[in-house]
């Protein structure tokens, strides 16, 4: 099984760089990576219209799903055959952008629950508070994956403070430190991060992209995939996706993993 999560910086219209309209590339992104399930974040104006570009990129990309709209960026999440969205919760109270809570099924049993998360970029403390809310929703002991663009820095990710630019400092310290409470409370609640586990030593950024060349961030890991400890146990790769176009269709990359 195939899973990822990708960031679509306002779902293909705003200009990034000097490019313009990135449906065509994101899609070329979304067909690379083949992906059984993915979560895509910032999908603005793909719920227009009766959803016309979101079921049209859906079925472009061979693949089928639901699109959640609340006050922040709508989320959508994906599904390639045999695995189909059987239930869906979305969660717009408590939550930045909403959260999508589905129950995935593959036709011969095999069930599992997938939050598609896209957490504030404010500050710690409002993630730890969507968090801690979106952990009350799952058991780590039946399987379940955790992931989206969770706007955070992992304890697991050694960043120097020194580095940061200031934007980058102000979303992610409190007290002059990096504030990494959210993921050790993820990690404390059983569930592993795929990319870190397959990687200890080697620390990947998901964001910017070459594109996103004006980018006031730092280079960062903020996009995750986290897994139950089930799921972890079929951990065979994990990978942040670079091939082109995935450099000019966002300003982030998407994260991959593979399950046995």
């Amino acid at each position: 099984m195939r899973i990822a999560t990708y960031n679509t910086f306002e779902g293909g219209r705003a200009q990034l760089g000097p490019i313009r309209g990135r449906d065509r590339l994101l899609l070329d992104v979304v067909k690379g990576i083949n992906p059984d399930l993915i979560a895509m974040q910032e999908l603005v104006d793909w719920q227009d219209h009766g959803r016309e570009r979101f079921e049209s990129f859906a079925n472009a990309a061979g693949m089928a799903g639901e699109i959640f709209v609340g006050e922040g960026f709508p989320i959508g999440v994906l599904t390639r055959r045999p695995w189909r969205i059987a239930r869906s919760r979305f969660l717009r109270a408590g939550f930045w952008h909403g959260l999508a809570l589905v129950e995935l099924e593959d036709g011969k049993g095999s069930l599992i629950q997938a939050l598609a998360a896209h957490l504030s970029p404010l500050g710690p403390r409002q993630r730890h508070a969507e968090v801690a809310a979106a952990l009350d929703l799952i058991d780590p002991a039946a399987p379940a994956i955790l992931l989206g663009d969770l706007n955070l820095i992992s304890h697991f990710d050694h960043v120097p403070v020194r580095g940061l630019t200031l934007p980058t400092f102000v979303r992610h310290a409190a007290g002059g430190a990096l504030d990494q409470r959210v993921s050790r409370m993820i990690a404390g609640a059983g569930f592993v991060d795929a990319y870190a586990r397959l990687h200890p030593e080697r620390e990947g950024h998901t964001i910017p992209t070459p594109a996103a060349f004006e980018s006031p961030f730092s280079p960062a890991r903020l996009d995750y995939i986290h897994v139950s400890p089930g799921l972890a146990a079929r951990l065979s790769s994990a990978r942040i996706y670079r091939r082109p176009p995935a450099a000019e269709a966002s300003d982030h990359f998407p994260l991959v993993v593979d399950l046995d």
